[in-house]
């Protein structure tokens, strides 16, 4: 069977979490692909890791890494040309978000800097993300200071949703949504909004635990992927202790817990998590994981 070897760069070890989440779709997407074991080494103080691949899904790997925001060096013609291509099928698919260029020359958009201050100061972090992320479209002015503004606007659209679920238990639903939108959302990663990208997972668990009907929201976000693993840990250690207090009580989120809860999965995500939660909360984590594994062993003892 032939390999090729395909080495990317990261650069710094909390990067280590999108490659473990490439490396999980890609497993799932591709579970019949042979994947040799990554070695590490480091590249100019870099992380460098490399994989043997068989061949024939090479370019598949490839686009998994380049969706994930990954590096990949071009150490062969071959595989320069396969990045080349998939960033170019990227670069297409998220130019589709936006108006054809022949439009554009014809009309430019109309915008200024106050409308900005004011999406800031609303909370309306989508419509500045629209405007950060297309120099050419909007100018060199406009788009820095969509960028220099972002970090107060995502800060007042996670303060609005949390105040909107606290007004009233029946905007928890969109409350949540919108916080999981903000928490998964893979352009915010390109801005280095990480911790505002895990403060809204946080929020949108504050709020699934505060409210009895949402704690299937808790199991879902414990099996949401796209998500810090930190939140998916912390989701799954949240629901475990309202669960495991009262198993009678709960009886019913327990048995769907079991049933889908993603174990396997929660394994990937503590091992980036472990050293962001306490003791206790490990504890209650593993205490969780043997419970789940037991009963799921009760209904397929296989």
């Amino acid at each position: 069977m032939n390999f090729e070897t395909i080495s990317i760069v990261v650069n710094e070890k909390e990067q280590i979490e999108d490659v473990r989440k490439a490396l999980a779709e890609f497993k799932i997407n591709y579970p019949e692909a042979k994947l040799a074991k990554p070695k590490f080494g480091e590249l100019s103080k870099k992380i460098l890791i490399t994989f043997k691949i068989e061949k024939n899904y090479t370019a598949k790997l490839i686009i998994t890494f380049t969706r994930h925001y990954i590096k990949i060096l071009a150490t062969t013609n071959v595989i320069k040309d396969m990045v080349n291509e998939a960033t170019s099928q990227y670069v297409e698919v998220l130019a589709r978000q936006y108006k054809g260029w022949d439009e554009l020359k014809i009309k430019q958009p109309k915008m200024s800097i106050s409308e900005l201050e004011a999406w800031a100061e609303e909370g309306e972090y989508s419509e500045i993300l629209k405007v950060a992320n297309n120099l050419i479209r909007f100018g060199e002015e406009l788009s820095e200071k969509a960028k220099e503004v972002l970090q107060r606007s995502l800060l007042k659209a996670v303060e609005n949703a949390i105040a909107l679920a606290e007004e009233d238990e029946k905007n928890a639903s969109r409350s949540i949504s919108d916080l999981m939108h903000i928490a998964t959302d893979p352009k915010l990663k390109v801005f280095q909004k990480v911790d505002i990208m895990k403060k809204a997972g946080i929020g949108a668990i504050e709020i699934a635990k505060k409210y009895e009907k949402h704690l299937y929201d808790l199991v879902k976000i414990s099996n949401n992927t796209d998500l810090h693993n930190l939140i998916n840990v912390i989701a799954a250690v949240e629901f475990a202790k309202i669960v495991m207090a009262n198993k009678e009580k709960y009886e019913k989120d327990i048995t769907t817990a079991t049933r889908v809860m993603n174990v396997r999965w929660l394994g990937i995500a503590y091992d980036v998590a472990k050293d962001l939660i306490s003791k206790e909360d490990k504890k209650i984590f593993f205490e969780l994981i043997d419970f789940l594994k037991a009963e799921r062993s009760k209904i397929d003892p296989n």
